[in-house]
């Protein structure tokens, strides 16, 4: 008994290390992002063409960055998201409750702006 206390200690352990993650922001081309503001969750989180910032994992969390420029936005993108191994591959051990914190977002993300704000007036302008 004091060995499944001790592995399923362990585990959470190691689950709760990876229930959030840390992704390096690159806004490209660099000329254009000199000027832009990077919001999420209705924070600036950079104001310069590359920024690190932290996200949970959790499955329902928010995962779009608006950029606005002079106080107006002008695109908004979805970050990239891949499953996290170590909770796909354990979490079973803890009844599937880790399956809620599986989107791990992408360490690092390169977003072109200019096609961002193209595809953004498209979609304003069909």
């Amino acid at each position: 008994m004091k060995k499944l206390i001790s592995f399923l200690t362990i585990i959470s352990f190691l689950f709760l290390i990876k229930c959030s993650s840390t992704t390096n922001i690159k806004l490209l081309p660099a000329k254009e992002a000199a000027n832009i503001e990077t919001v999420w969750k209705n924070k600036t989180v950079g104001k310069s063409s590359e920024f690190t910032m932290t996200i949970s994992n959790f499955i329902f969390e928010d995962r779009y960055l608006t950029f606005l420029k002079e106080g107006k936005p002008i695109a908004k993108v979805h970050m990239e998201v891949t499953p996290s191994l170590p909770v796909l591959f354990l979490g079973w051990l803890a009844l599937g409750i880790p399956y809620l914190w599986i989107a791990s977002v992408k360490e690092y993300q390169m977003i072109d702006l200019s096609t961002e704000i193209k595809r953004a007036a498209t979609e304003v302008n069909p």
